[in-house]
């Protein structure tokens, strides 16, 4: 091997490059690794394998058909190390569904192919972003549904689908509206319902002259089997469809203006009429009411307002009025009845108006918030006062008797004539100039009805707790609202 490379020259080692790469890369077990349609390539097919094995980042392509993919999580291709492939095979590997983010960081994918599985449905934003994107094949599955944003992530370069082989009969025709560069659709071998809605997405598919050839109709019968490719967009067409935005009992007032509002659709153009009590109501400017009708869109997209304007309402103009839309492929009606407010019928009406129901509970409910927060407010306001009252009641049961530090004689003279006892004393009798320290008792009896300081003890001459400036306090129950005090001096003389 050596002696062959050494006599190659150098300008030829460009061409064993891919060579040596394919022989010094990893592929992983089970699967094997070769070169296909230019692309180093991971060749898993039928391997029995439910996860992606974990490879290099020199893979270009990869072929899992054939194997049960069922269970995939989100970002299981970058998770594997297959973030650069630029072919995904997925053919026969039992998918119903599968994560929005399955595909997630595939930067540089440009071909998918999903077909021959078991898909029902393309959510909304079913696949992400995928810049790359040229070529989807989601062929020969189940699709019943796509929605209308399936593939609004896709990005502009994408060039062709295959929905071929699946099971839809229409899809909304917006869907491909996102992408300006598509060319290809493949829509043959599903059971089309040609009516006004898959007109809206031929029209589309004209504009961006995409329109498939191989799609036929299934339903109604009149086109079963034509090529839907070659239509008209007049040939797609339906039955008209009514639509009030009125309740069925509708009730007014007397004398007042009263507009009914009717918008059809169909294709042929249907026409319409209004009907009291079953009767056609002519068109036109009338006596008692007018009759106006406008038009919007054209063709299979055609839609009709027709209002119907009873002016001075009167007990004549009460009734049932219809709105009745007929074209060649079939007909609609729908009633509105009218009567005034003090009839029985506006009591069936409010009681089948789930707004006046919410309402009514609502105005209930805050009612009954109000009250409850002022009764609460008042037996607050109660128990504060009966408080308040208890509170004072029982602190005029107590005399504060004032103690503080000893203040000076002079100080305590200032204040002496408020110590005086207005009352005159009473003669007193007996021997109390005979008395001795001993025989003046030093408390009050508790049977007492006034009310005293207690003076200091006239035999130490302490006086210090008869301040006049802070008080040290204590309490003594009492009877009397009256008060004796008593002038305490050294000595006390008795007449």
């Amino acid at each position: 091997m050596k002696t062959l490379l050494s006599s190659v020259p150098p300008w030829a080692y460009i061409f064993f490059l891919p060579v040596l790469e394919v022989i010094s890369s990893f592929c992983p077990s089970p699967c094997q690794c070769k070169w296909l349609e230019g692309k180093y390539t991971l060749d898993c097919i039928e391997k029995n394998i439910t996860r992606f094995p974990l490879s290099g980042d020199n893979i270009e392509a990869v072929i899992l058909d054939k194997n049960d993919f069922s269970k995939l999580e989100a970002f299981e291709f970058v998770n594997s190390g297959l973030g650069h492939v630029r072919k995904v095979s997925m053919k026969f590997c039992k998918l119903d569904k599968f994560e929005d983010d399955l595909f997630s960081g595939l930067t540089n994918l440009h071909d998918l192919d999903l077909s021959h599985n078991m898909l029902t449905q393309l959510t909304r934003h079913q696949f992400p972003s995928l810049p790359e994107l040229r070529s989807l094949d989601l062929s020969q599955n189940s699709l019943s549904s796509v929605h209308k944003d399936s593939f609004s992530n896709l990005g502009s370069m994408l060039v062709r689908i295959d929905l071929s082989g699946n099971s839809l009969i229409s899809i909304p025709w917006t869907t491909f509206i996102p992408l300006p560069n598509l060319k290809q659709l493949s829509l043959a071998d599903n059971p089309w319902h040609c009516d006004c809605q898959l007109g809206d997405l031929h029209s589309e598919l004209v504009r961006k002259a995409v329109v498939p050839t191989q799609a036929t109709c299934s339903t109604p019968r009149a086109l079963s089997t034509k090529h839907w490719a070659t239509f008209d967009s007049t040939q797609f067409t339906c039955s008209p469809s009514v639509s009030l935005p009125h309740p069925h009992q509708h009730a007014v007032l007397r004398g007042t203006l009263v507009p009914l509002h009717c918008q059809v659709s169909g294709n042929p153009t249907p026409s319409v009429t209004w009907r009291q009590n079953g009767n056609t109501m002519p068109k036109g400017i009338q006596d008692t009411y007018s009759i106006r009708q406008t038009k919007s869109g054209e063709g299979h997209s055609t839609a009709i307002f027709s209002v119907l304007t009873i002016r001075n309402m009167s007990t004549s103009a009460l009734g049932t009025y219809s709105c009745l839309a007929k074209n060649t492929v079939g007909i609609d009606e729908k009633e509105i009845r009218i009567s005034f407010y003090d009839s029985a019928g506006v009591f069936e009406e409010l009681e089948n108006s789930p707004v006046i129901v919410i309402v009514g509970i609502s105005a209930a409910t805050v009612i009954i918030v109000i009250i409850t927060l002022m009764l609460v407010i008042v037996c607050c306001i109660r128990r504060f006062k009966d408080g308040k009252s208890r509170s004072s009641s029982h602190s005029s049961s107590f005399t504060i008797l004032d103690y503080k530090d000893k203040k000076s004689t002079k100080d305590l003279d200032l204040f002496r004539p408020s110590w005086t006892n207005p009352m005159p004393k009473p003669p007193r009798t007996g021997a109390y100039d005979k008395m001795s320290c001993e025989d003046i008792p030093g408390t009050l009896s508790r049977s007492s009805t006034r009310q005293t300081y207690i003076p200091s003890d006239p035999c130490d001459g302490d006086t210090s707790h008869l301040s006049v400036d802070g008080y040290d306090c204590a309490t003594l129950p009492r009877s009397d609202t009256d008060w004796t005090r008593y002038e305490n001096t050294a000595t006390t003389t008795y007449p």
